[in-house]
């Protein structure tokens, strides 16, 4: 009876210990966060790029501990590449750079793996066409930018419009001069007909008048 006891007593300490370590591990355990590791980054050569491997355990006495490796190889610290945590910094100098990274994590009870591919962009980066901007400050600039266009628009406007305007009178005062010349020519043609027949005409009265005097002293002599 006193060996049936023991023997209960310690199936009994066994099953309390091992449900003790379960609970142990349970409460210990690596959560890796999907969300936020991306599974795919690209970029360019010579252009840093940040691999992210996420992960949360439920013991707060416990530290996550991180190891990256490449080509099942552990990634060393470089001017290319820098390890902070679970944040790796690359900025890919060769072809060779670019591949699929491994995250290990581990919280000393459990573990976890991640592979993050980075990709190369072969085309050459341009300016970006998404991401956010606020609105309160672009909108003076687009004020300011529609106001000068059309201060420029009526500047043109008006430019030619006076250019329209100075050439109508100067063709006006040119039409004008040449009519007054044409006049003053017509004038000085009309006095240069007009003086031959005066003076034919006086010579024609001086030569009756001349007549009628040697008529005159001819009748005296007789």
């Amino acid at each position: 009876m006193a060996n049936f006891g023991a023997c209960f007593c310690y199936s009994c300490g066994l099953k309390v210990t091992f449900l003790l370590v379960i609970s142990a591990v349970c409460n210990e355990a690596l959560i890796l966060d999907v969300n936020l590791t991306r599974q795919e980054v690209t970029t360019f050569l010579r252009q840093p790029v940040n691999l992210g491997c996420y992960a949360t355990t439920t013991s707060a006495g416990s530290i996550l501990e991180y190891y990256w490796t490449k080509d099942n190889q552990t990634v060393t610290q470089s001017p290319n590449v820098q390890a902070f945590d679970g944040v790796l910094v690359v900025t890919p100098e060769k072809d060779s750079d670019f591949g699929t990274y491994e995250c290990n994590v581990t919280n000393g009870m459990s573990s976890g793996l991640c592979r993050i591919s980075l990709v190369q962009v072969t085309s050459t980066p341009g300016d970006p066409t998404t991401g956010c901007v606020n609105v309160s400050v672009l909108m003076p600039v687009l004020a300011v930018a529609v106001f000068s266009l059309l201060l420029f628009i009526h500047l043109v406007i008006q430019g030619a419009r006076r250019r329209s305007r100075d050439e109508v009178l100067s063709k006006k005062s040119e039409d004008s001069s040449l009519h007054s010349h044409e006049h003053v020519r017509m004038r000085e043609g009309s006095c240069v007909i007009e003086e031959p027949i005066e003076l034919h005409v006086n010579r024609r009265v001086s030569r009756t008048e001349e007549n009628e005097r040697i008529q005159e002293s001819t009748v005296t002599q007789f």
